[in-house]
């Protein structure tokens, strides 16, 4: 799914699971609700007739990216490391 709006494309999937996080329903694919074929007739209706942007698929699957990911791990460990060198117990509320 992120693979695909990465490349600026739409996808119907269902709505459970990751694509919850992955996909927004009506702005970057469309969820389907039940996993039967009566409601993935009705999302790809749906699908047809919305508008999808590349641009906007693009900008959500980046922050998906191995890059983000890392650069935020980073930051945790820096910001955990920080807490520890001054002595704070509760790290996190």
């Amino acid at each position: 799914q992120v693979e695909a709006q990465a490349a600026g494309r739409p996808v119907i999937a269902l709505g459970a699971g990751g694509a919850l996080d992955t996909v927004v329903d009506g702005g970057t694919g469309v969820h389907v609700t039940e996993q039967t074929a009566d409601s993935l007739i009705e999302a790809i209706r749906r699908f047809e007739r919305l508008t999808f942007s590349v641009d906007r698929n693009v900008a959500h699957a980046q922050q998906f990216s191995k890059e983000r990911f890392s650069r935020e791990l980073v930051a945790l460990v820096d910001e955990t490391q920080e807490g520890l060198r001054a002595g704070r117990s509760q790290l996190w509320n």
